[in-house]
C-alpha cells in the first residue's frame, strides 16, 4: 500500500496507464508460424506456448482443409461459427473463408486472390459480404449506433490492421471505455439483409465477429 500510495502521490500511476495504452497498440498475441510476415509491424509479440504450439501447428491445416472440402463438395452450412479468443485469428479465418467460397476461380487449396470477387472481398467492398461488429456511442456517431451506419471506419480500420482487439476498434472511432454490443438495429438489419437476394455471388455471406463464448446467446435448432 505504501508503494501504491507513493506512486499515486507523485502522479505515476497515469504516465504509467499511458505508456501501457500505447504499447498495446504496438503488441499482438500471434502464432509466428501461421500468421508469418504480418507480425513484423508490431513491436511486442506474444506467443503460444509449447503445448498450445504443437497442438495448433497441425491442427490449423486440417481445419482449413475441412473447410475447402465444405465448398468443393457443396456443403455449406446455413451458417459458420468462427469463434475464439481476441488474436486468435478467428476473424481473419472467417474473412478467408468467406473470399473462398465466392471466388470465381478456386484453387485447390485457396482463392485464387485476383478474380473480380476476390478483388472486392480484399477491399471489403463485395455487395454479398456483410459485417456486424460491436459499436458505441463515438465520436462517429452520437445517437444510435449500428453496424452499417460504422460499416466506413469500420472497412478503413480493416484496411489497417489485420489483428486487432476490440479495444483497437473502440478507439479507433472514438468510444474510449464505452459499453458495446451488436445491438436491435444490427439484428433487424440482418433479417433484412437475409430476406435480399444475392447481388453478384452464389451465397450472402454474413460475418459476425465473436470472442466471448459467455456473451454467445445459446440456440436451438
Amino acid at each position: 500500500d505504501g508503494i501504491r500510495d507513493s506512486v499515486a502521490s507523485r502522479g505515476l500511476g497515469d504516465v504509467y496507464k499511458r505508456q501501457a495504452s500505447a504499447n498495446i497498440k504496438k503488441s499482438i498475441y500471434s502464432l509466428p508460424e501461421i500468421t508469418g510476415k504480418k507480425v513484423k509491424d508490431f513491436k511486442i509479440i506474444s506467443c503460444p506456448g509449447c503445448y498450445p504450439t504443437s497442438i495448433l501447428i497441425p491442427l490449423l491445416p486440417l481445419l482449413k482443409s475441412k473447410l475447402i472440402n465444405t465448398v468443393k463438395n457443396n456443403r455449406i452450412s446455413h451458417s459458420q461459427l468462427f469463434l475464439g479468443a481476441e488474436g486468435h485469428g478467428n476473424f481473419q479465418l472467417a474473412l478467408a473463408y468467406a473470399q473462398f467460397v465466392n471466388c470465381l476461380n478456386q484453387g485447390d487449396n485457396d482463392s485464387c486472390g485476383n478474380c473480380s470477387s476476390c478483388l472486392k472481398h480484399q477491399n471489403k467492398q463485395h455487395p454479398d459480404l456483410h459485417f456486424f461488429y460491436p459499436t458505441a456511442i463515438c465520436s462517429e456517431i452520437k445517437t444510435q449506433p449500428s453496424s452499417r451506419k460504422l460499416i466506413k471506419p469500420w472497412v478503413e480500420f480493416l484496411k489497417k490492421k489485420d489483428y486487432f482487439i476490440l479495444d483497437d476498434w473502440m478507439t479507433h472511432i472514438g468510444a474510449g471505455e464505452r459499453f458495446s454490443i451488436i445491438n436491435k438495429t444490427d439484428s433487424q438489419d440482418i433479417i433484412k439483409i437475409m430476406s435480399l437476394k444475392n447481388f453478384e455471388a452464389k451465397f450472402k455471406i454474413i460475418i459476425i465477429s465473436v470472442s466471448y463464448t459467455h456473451l454467445t446467446l445459446p440456440t436451438k435448432a
